[in-house]
This record gives structure tokens, C-alpha cells and sequence, in this order.
């Protein structure tokens, strides 16, 4: 299926958004403004506590993967990754069916 990058960011930081994706090797289609949950999705990869729950709120069933920050806090049925790599093995699990969705800290194991 096709991966797309959405942010909350406004336009004029597009070039700021650029960058960090370059910085990460991540060259995909960047949405702006819109709320998340509104696109639907195969699977979210989200940091923001505010849209985890929006999408939870918005989505039923939806899979979504946690970016573990000081500024978030575990959610129930929603899946724990600390960077990249976790986020990969957990997605590729998940979409591949085996992935049952719960909260763990260790997502891949």
C-alpha cells in the first residue's frame, strides 16, 4: 500500500519537515494540516498523546504504533516502539497479521 507522511506542522514549516525526513531517510508524500484520523490508514505511527487519542476516538480498530517520548504515556492497545528499528519490525509484524495490537514495551518479541 502506499506510506504517507502526516504532520500537524503548518506549511511554512515545510522546509523545517523536509529536512528532518532527509535526516532520516524517510522520502515520502508529506500531508499537511489535516487531522490524522480523518485519513484512514493501515497503521499509524504516532508520538503525540492528543492524536493517538484522536484516532482511537475517530477510528475503530485502528493499529497504532506508540513513538515512546518523555512527553507521552503508554495507551491501551496501542503498540510501544523507541526508534526505527522497532517501529520497522513491529509495522512489518503487524501488517503482515501477526501483530495482535496490544500495549507491550517490547513490540517485536
Amino acid at each position: 500500500g502506499d506510506v504517507e507522511f502526516i504532520t500537524m506542522r503548518p506549511h511554512w514549516a515545510k522546509e523545517q519537515t523536509i529536512k528532518w525526513m532527509s535526516r532520516h531517510d524517510l522520502y515520502l508524500p508529506v500531508v499537511y494540516d489535516v487531522n490524522k484520523w480523518v485519513r484512514r490508514a493501515d497503521l499509524y505511527v504516532e508520538d503525540s498523546p492528543y492524536q493517538i487519542l484522536d484516532i482511537l476516538a475517530n477510528q475503530r480498530g485502528a493499529r497504532i504504533i506508540r513513538v515512546v517520548r518523555p512527553w507521552n504515556e503508554p495507551v491501551d492497545g496501542v503498540v510501544d516502539a523507541t526508534d526505527w528499528t522497532e517501529i520497522a519490525d513491529a509495522a512489518a509484524r503487524w501488517l503482515k497479521g501477526s501483530g495482535d495490537g496490544r500495549h507491550t514495551a517490547d513490540p517485536v518479541g
